[in-house]
């Protein structure tokens, strides 16, 4: 089909670009190379030129244009960005079918003015260019999502919709929704002559040595737009290419049948499911098949762009992805988004805010940054071939919705993690606000609809908001039947045909380009911690402990277990394990067990993992390797991981997910070592601490419990135990202890200090030893370093959930100081914020620490180096 696509692209073009001299892109060392040039680190802004347009309407002056375009590009280097990021959306560009406008100059209405200047993508470059950005991310689709079009995300025409109405998606019922078909071949073939024009008019000649462009994002959050994967795609064509991916797995229709427990005769029996739960394994085959069609789709547009004559080296392809799903939902595949060659270098996008509550939650998921960077930075040595710690955040989160409350403080520990776990190119989004496209035509489509339903119920005396609920309901039936699934008819009716014109996003910059407060606080991160430290940042590398948490992209499928969510579980609930692990000191490196080198196990003392119940084969693999060298692996949840090494205990569901109950109280033991003990040992004293549900408990009584001991109680139930191995040491813990570190509750869930001690007396029996130490008072804070050995740098970010003040202690470790065998070298201690320095010695640092002092949701920022 794609050979198709292409040969709508003549020879004599393909030729023209053959010639054509190629920049060089790529990461080498840990660094982005640009034609040979180690670049710095790149901290820059999605500044939207086709929402800076002076208004909703047509023929605005273009001069008013060109002067909010540069107002918003002064904002952006005054902050002391060095980049820039944009999409290029196809609707605003591509507005009859053939017909393009890069200059700004169309004039369809006829009256001499042209209809949207902002429409000049090729003035913008050569301003971005004036203002010394030299380093740009273009995003041009097909998909841009942006809260744009008509349909109210995409940049996929209006023109096309008209063209092709069966190239949407279907919902099982066979209704159209608002996505369209990642395999439909119109769209791939339109996309490709999308992508032809915008190359051959505008582009080409910002690509190559010395130019520009170096990021060429493919799509743009490629996963179903956020919904369950039982909304759609049910078109008789998707069914039919289900039927063949299942045919090509299975091979015989015995196995699947087998495999499913069921009794289809033929391949083209075979049904999707429509709704998750009934039946495990076809659930786990549609979210399998839903995974290889988006893989399918980036590789087709990576395919498209190189046909156009856009390659690597010459720029590096993205895609941008946010970690995160709806219930049923689909998350990014760490394996097939990072195929070398295939597809693009998987990125975060990162939105840690958006959610509003009473009490005002600093932020929703306190470590989704901490999570999602080290995870894509582990994931991305696939796509580069070698280590490197390298990763890109493209959407960094810049405002939220109206009623949601961004504040000071939650901008900056985002910001300040995510620097400080190694994203070395990010860019704020939405920098700006401005105008939306299109916004009308829901107006124009429910209208008819509506006025036909008033009518036929005899409502016209009726104010719109007091018809009655039957009223909306139907009115809504029959627009998800005529129209698209999913349009809220109650609103567009409500609030009218132009409620949308402007976008609002509480942005550093409004829709003038006027800076809100939260720009002068970008602007001071900007100058004080980011452009100062930009090659050091640039060229160093996290400091880990000696602890591993393993991730794996299978456990994204729907498990057996109903109790553990699969989509919450590997991301909301992973972090919250994280965040754990790091209020207790310890940093660990995130390891994937069907990606990363077997030596990425074998390097660390401990193997932390949550456990779905649904692993790799490899992952279960590489844990029975690092068993077998003596590693301590600790296991959360789900037995698999026990079972898999010869350890299946009897057990039971204690509390079940979703029942109401109050948080159960567990206890352990802890010796005067800080060792954890059974019940009943001498000489220890009992602390408690609470779980989320599930909670299971095991029994120890069976001939394989023998080596196992209980360390972790409800009541007189055992809900952990440790078993020892022939080398190694299994820990497994039946209980959910760590889902509120990643969550709203972060500031007031109870007992962080004894939950800290729980982690602390796990990891400690296999000896690690962690590089950085708070003092014990410390609650819901965590510090964690980067340094740069040639340059003698610690660079050390602290940030805490409380909302009170604190005043700690941080000791570090001797191996971090180079000259930690001369403890009377001084060093400065830099707080980048608040510009106060300390002089210390070695001694100082490793025996007693430096001083801290948080406020309320504080995060802080130190860099620690040897005074000449």
């Amino acid at each position: 089909m794609i050979s198709k696509i292409f040969s709508i692209l003549s020879l004599s073009y393909l030729l023209l670009f053959s010639s054509t001299a190629f920049s060089q892109v790529e990461v080498r060392e840990n660094q982005l190379v640009v034609d040979g040039t180690k670049q710095p680190q790149l901290f820059g802004a999605e500044l939207q030129y086709f929402r800076l347009r002076g208004g909703y309407g047509m023929n605005v002056p273009r001069a008013k244009v060109i002067a909010l375009w540069n107002k918003a590009l002064d904002r952006l280097v005054e902050a002391k960005m060095n980049a820039i990021s944009f999409y290029i959306p196809w609707d605003f560009h591509e507005y009859a079918e053939g017909k393009f406008d890069f200059t700004g100059t169309a004039d369809t209405d006829g009256d001499g003015n042209p209809d949207y200047p902002a429409r000049d993508l090729v003035t913008f470059f050569k301003l971005v260019k004036a203002h010394g950005i030299t380093r740009i991310m273009v995003r041009p689709g097909p998909y841009i999502n942006a809260e744009w079009g008509f349909l109210g995300f995409g940049a996929v025409p209006k023109w096309f919709h008209d063209k092709f109405p069966n190239s949407h998606m279907r919902t099982p019922y066979g209704q159209r929704s608002r996505l369209y078909d990642y395999a439909n071949p119109d769209l791939l073939r339109y996309s490709a002559l999308w992508f032809k024009a915008l190359h051959e008019q505008v582009l080409n000649e910002q690509m190559g040595p010395g130019k520009p462009i170096i990021f060429l994002q493919l799509d743009n959050e490629t996963n179903y737009q956020w919904q369950p994967l039982y909304a759609h795609d049910y078109s008789a064509s998707t069914i039919s290419r289900y039927q063949k991916f299942l045919s090509n797995e299975y091979g015989d229709i015995g196995k699947l049948n087998e495999s499913h427990d069921r009794q289809w005769d033929r391949w083209n029996q075979v049904q999707p499911p429509s709704y998750q739960g009934r039946n495990i394994p076809e659930d786990q085959a549609w979210y399998r098949f839903a995974d290889t069609t988006i893989y399918n789709f980036l590789s087709n547009i990576r395919n498209i762009w190189s046909q156009v004559g856009v390659r690597e080296p010459q720029v590096l392809f993205t895609l941008a992805e946010s970690y995160n799903a709806p219930v049923n939902g689909l998350l990014p595949n760490f394996v097939l988004r990072n195929a070398r060659g295939v597809t693009g270098l998987q990125t975060v996008n990162l939105y840690p805010k958006t959610e509003e509550k009473a009490d005002h939650p600093l932020l929703n998921f306190p470590f989704k940054a901490d999570l999602d960077v080290k995870a894509a930075d582990e994931a991305n040595d696939t796509y580069f071939g070698s280590r490197q710690e390298w990763v890109m955040g493209p959407e960094i989160q810049g405002g939220w919705w109206k009623g949601i409350d961004v504040t000071k403080e939650s901008r900056q520990q985002t910001y300040l993690s995510v620097i400080g776990h190694g994203l070395k190119a990010f860019f704020i989004y939405y920098f700006n606000e401005g105008q939306n496209w299109d916004v009308e035509w829901t107006h124009e489509q429910v209208k008819p609809l509506y006025d036909g339903l008033i009518r036929e119920r005899r409502l016209d005396n009726i104010e719109v908001t007091k018809l009655p609920e039957d009223f909306w309901n139907e009115l809504q039936a029959r627009s998800d039947r005529k129209i698209l699934v999913g349009f809220d008819v109650r609103r567009i009716m409500k609030l009218g045909a132009h409620n949308d014109d402007e976008l609002f996003f509480d942005s550093p910059l409004d829709g003038l380009a006027n800076p809100r407060n939260h720009f002068f606080n970008l602007k001071e991160i900007g100058e004080q911690v980011i452009a100062p430290h930009q090659d050091f940042l640039a060229r160093s590398l996290e400091v880990h402990d000696d602890v591993a948490l393993i991730m794996d992209s299978t456990s994204h499928q729907p498990g057996p277990d109903a109790n553990i969510p699969s989509v919450q579980a590997t991301a909301d609930w992973t972090g919250g394990l994280l965040g754990y692990m790091m209020n207790a000191d310890i940093n660990p490196r995130i390891i994937h067990g069907d990606l990363s080198n077997e030596s990425s196990f074998l390097e660390a003392k401990v193997l932390v993992h949550l456990d779905t119940g649904l692993n790799a084969p490899r992952t279960l693999k590489m844990i029975e390797n690092s068993l077998f060298a003596g590693k301590t692996v600790i296991n959360f949840l789900a037995s698999e991981v026990p079972k898999s090494q010869g350890i299946d205990l009897p057990s039971i569901v204690l509390f079940e997910r979703g029942q109401s109950t109050n948080p159960a109280e567990l206890t352990f033991y802890l010796n005067a070592k800080g060792q954890l003990q059974s019940a009943g040992k001498p000489n220890t004293k009992a602390y408690k601490i609470q779980s989320s549900n599930p909670v299971y408990s095991y029994d120890l009584n069976s001939s394989q419990g023998k080596d196992c001991v209980g360390i972790l109680y409800w009541q007189d139930k055992i809900v952990g135990y440790r078993c020892k191995r022939t080398n190694g040491s299994i820990v497994q813990i039946g209980a959910l202890i760590f889902e509120d570190y990643n969550s709203s509750d972060y500031a007031k869930m109870t007992q962080p200090l004894e939950r800290k001690l729980f982690m602390k007396g796990l990891i400690d029996e296999a000896g690690v030893l962690t590089k950085l130490q708070l003092s014990k008072n410390a609650e819901r804070v965590v510090a964690f370093a980067r340094h740069d050995p040639e340059q003698k740098v610690l660079w050390i970010t602290v940030k805490t959930g409380t909302q009170k003040s604190q005043a700690i202690d941080l000791k570090v470790s001797a191996e971090l100081l180079l000259s930690s065998l001369k403890k009377s070298i001084r060093y400065s201690v830099k707080d980048l914020l608040s510009k106060k320095t300390l002089i210390l010695t070695g001694a100082d640092l490793t025996q007693k620490g430096f001083g801290i002092n948080l406020g309320p949701n504080g995060s802080a920022v130190y860099v620690v180096s040897q005074v000449n």
